[in-house]
């Protein structure tokens, strides 16, 4: 039932208008703040090919590791529908589903770095433009699963208890 006035169609209405508005200001900001050094047109060194290949290894780990979570979660999600249970923490699901979503994004954001910088051939392992995101993918990345672990603990454990 809804709430006092507000109507399933104000609902959506209101979600799809921030879904928007977000998806605005994320393009904004990902068109701006992409500077880097004038490109060199030398050789990179071997520190800084291997510097690359290390930092693409651990954004596709960390990607596909958001995404395997995202598949738990759905499959926890699915058993727990099918057997005609409503979870009770669902609210820890929403909160996992985001921490990997975000997790996902700055996976992105790191690679089209990881481009910007192979481009320019200017790989620079400690720029801030490319630490910070990688950091923010990591950190994500553990608090979905906190949150995978506080809603698989409770939801399965739940038929035992009752």
């Amino acid at each position: 039932m809804p709430a006092a006035g507000v109507t399933l169609r104000t609902r959506r209405l209101i979600f799809y208008s921030v879904v928007i508005i977000v998806a605005i200001a994320a393009g904004y900001a990902s068109t701006r703040g992409l500077s880097f050094a004038l490109p060199t047109r030398e050789t990179p060194t071997t520190w800084q090919q291997m510097g690359v290949q290390v930092a693409s290894e651990a954004t596709r780990l960390l990607t596909t590791l958001a995404s395997a979570l995202l598949g738990a979660l759905g499959l926890l999600l699915g058993n727990k529908f099918v057997g005609g249970g409503r979870p009770r923490h669902l609210w820890s699901a929403f909160a996992c589903a985001i921490g990997a979503g975000v997790s996902l994004y700055y996976g992105y954001v790191v690679h089209m770095h990881l481009l910007g910088m192979i481009g320019y051939q200017a790989f620079d392992p400690t720029s801030p433009i490319f630490l910070d995101p990688s950091h923010y993918q990591f950190y994500a990345l553990l608090i979905a699963t906190v949150f995978l672990v506080d809603f698989a603990f409770y939801n399965l454990g739940q038929d035992e208890r009752t």
